[in-house]
């Protein structure tokens, strides 16, 4: 092609249109960019509607009341291998966080780092635990303790005399979990219930104990 004809393309009807098509996309594509950036920088709590069947990540309202006015940093270490962090308890914790800015999430791996866990207990924890810090003290919030499975007295009555293993029902308690650890590592004091023995008492059932130990009272 000789060198006028060139020339002369570069100034042809469809070369300024496919330029003009080129700024256009490249423009499109930058708007597109900034505006990913800004909705990811924004909190989840305000842009991802809870579309759980349970409404899993929805926070009550005394929670959130709650959890702004906390005035201390806390620490939220999340247990889990990289990759394999429960999503339900992620998106949940992203929803803490974002109501005060206080609080942080770090994950911690225990491939990567297996004695982390035992500054805080000497019992094993389930894959997505939560250990809670604050200046105050810490807390341990296993996975059981989030997902917690309930059986029937049919179904205990059925496993004692036929050895069948129980299905249970399983309920999702992270809020309560997650409000609780937080409400013992910033509370000024823990109070402390004693348990009167030796008259022949009933020892208190597992439910009527983890009533309370939710509320954050030592027994």
């Amino acid at each position: 092609m000789k060198k006028n004809n060139i020339i002369a393309s570069f100034k042809s009807k469809y070369f300024r249109i496919g330029g003009y098509s080129t700024v256009v996309s490249a423009a499109v594509l930058i708007i597109i960019i900034v505006i990913n950036l800004f909705v990811g920088a924004i909190p989840p709590s305000y842009t991802k509607i809870d579309t759980s069947s349970n409404e899993l990540y929805t926070i009550s309202d005394e929670t959130k009341n709650f959890v702004s006015v906390i005035s201390e940093d806390v620490n939220i270490y999340f247990i889990a291998e990289s990759g394999a962090e429960d999503t339900t308890i992620d998106e949940l914790l992203g929803r803490y966080v974002s109501l005060n800015n206080r609080i942080t999430v770090q994950k911690v791996s225990p491939a990567t780092n297996p004695n982390f866990t035992a500054k805080y207990t000497d019992q094993p924890l389930s894959p997505s635990s939560l250990i809670f810090e604050s200046a105050r003290r810490s807390y341990v919030v296993d996975n059981s303790e989030i997902y917690v499975t309930e059986y029937s007295q049919e179904e205990l009555i059925n496993y004692y005399t036929t050895g069948a293993m129980p299905r249970g029902t399983t309920s999702f308690a992270g809020e309560s979990s997650i409000t609780g650890a937080l409400d013992y590592v910033t509370s000024d004091s823990i109070p402390t219930a004693y348990m009167l023995g030796g008259h022949g008492e009933s020892p208190f059932g597992e439910k009527i104990s983890g009533y309370i130990s939710d509320d954050n009272i030592i027994v």
